[in-house]
């Protein structure tokens, strides 16, 4: 079954890479273009566009399938409606995937990503602060963005599907995660509100739901505005026995009118790091698991309703039960990737009822 995955996995990615254009400020050997833009212009659904070390204060739109990876790359904030990169109308077949890029300590913000009305997958990975400099992320009625392995300043999330796993949030100003219908999913997160005078929560709910498994929400740090870890206007709001939720000066940790549940909640986090790809599961104890691999497609829907992962070319690469612990870790060694590919993973686990986790997706390279 290994085998198996592992074919599918090989092939796919064979057939969805093309070229890798390369960017280099410097016009460095080998490179064909010096700024971004002209090379996104240039590149096609599964093509790489590599950004070799150097300063870019560029405005980046993109609206295809591609990989986007920076070698040290900085970013400078643009300080423009559409901000540094706007992520748009990206197609159901496709996934646009950005890792590896900096912000840069120049300027007055850190770069902002937008994303918006994608049907697609987006991936954004590996985008780390510079000095005092972070990112930022606004979504906007997009059906699939996976956020991993950052620092950002602001968070916001309207009418659309939104996983956050190993991000910490510093808010800038008020909110640290602002959600606004759909549903979005926080994992290994670090949500903390803002220090500005007037405070903050680490998180606000105005609609729709937000479940926290292995987090910490804080409001706003003591000796400053007394504020909740969590403030709500309505929606849901589910929390694994394994988040904490911390208000300051005597605030209550969970303000407003949402439905709270308590309750044990199945999570998986994947990665690779170049030869060997590792999950962690977590859920209840007892569950029967089953952690399942497939390439994205969010135009068709398991017999669950979960909208990430194709029914036609799912995989399970691993079954078992959940001991005292409730964590299970699963690990495959594996060749070089060709980049292009990307693999998303979820688990399903069963005790009383079925629960799929909270979504994991990799885009190689």
């Amino acid at each position: 079954m290994l085998n198996r995955i592992w074919s599918l996995a090989i092939l796919a990615g064979l057939a969805s890479a093309q070229q890798v254009l390369v960017v280099d400020a410097a016009g460095g050997a080998g490179s064909q273009f010096r700024t971004i833009p002209p090379a996104i212009a240039a590149a096609a659904p599964g093509d790489t566009v590599l950004v070799r070390a150097g300063l870019y204060s560029e405005a980046l739109v993109i609206d295809k399938g591609i990989r986007l990876v920076g070698e040290d790359a900085q970013l400078i904030g643009i300080l423009t409606p559409d901000g540094s990169v706007l992520v748009r109308n990206l197609p159901a077949e496709e996934t646009f995937a950005m890792r590896g890029f900096r912000a840069a300590q120049v300027g007055f913000t850190g770069p902002m990503i937008h994303v918006r009305d994608c049907r697609g997958s987006v991936s954004l990975r590996d985008l780390r602060q510079g000095g005092l400099m972070q990112f930022a992320v606004t979504i906007r009625n997009s059906a699939q963005v996976h956020v991993a392995e950052v620092t950002l300043r602001l968070a916001q999330s309207t009418a659309s599907t939104a996983v956050f796993e190993q991000v910490v949030c510093d808010a800038a100003a008020f909110a640290g995660l602002w959600i606004t219908g759909g549903q979005v999913d926080c994992m290994r997160c670090t949500l903390r509100g803002s220090l500005s005078a007037f405070g903050g929560p680490a998180v606000q709910l105005d609609s729709g739901r937000v479940r926290l498994t292995q987090s910490t929400a804080t409001g706003t740090p003591a000796g400053l505005t007394p504020s909740p870890a969590i403030n709500s206007l309505g929606g849901e709001i589910h929390l694994d026995p394994t988040t904490v939720v911390q208000a300051s000066n005597g605030a209550l940790p969970i303000a407003g009118p949402a439905t709270v549940i308590r309750r044990e909640l199945t999570s998986l986090s994947a990665r690779t790091d170049g030869t060997t790809l590792t999950a962690d599961l977590q859920g209840a104890m007892g569950a029967f698991f089953a952690i399942i691999a497939s390439a994205p497609s969010p135009t068709l829907a398991t017999p669950f309703g979960d909208q990430w992962l194709d029914p036609t070319v799912q995989v399970i690469v691993d079954v078992g039960r959940l001991a005292q612990g409730r964590q299970h870790r699963w690990s495959l060694p594996h060749p070089p990737i060709t980049p292009g590919l990307t693999i998303t993973m979820q688990a399903v686990t069963l005790s009383r009822d079925y629960e799929f986790s909270m979504a994991t997706l990799i885009a190689f390279p």
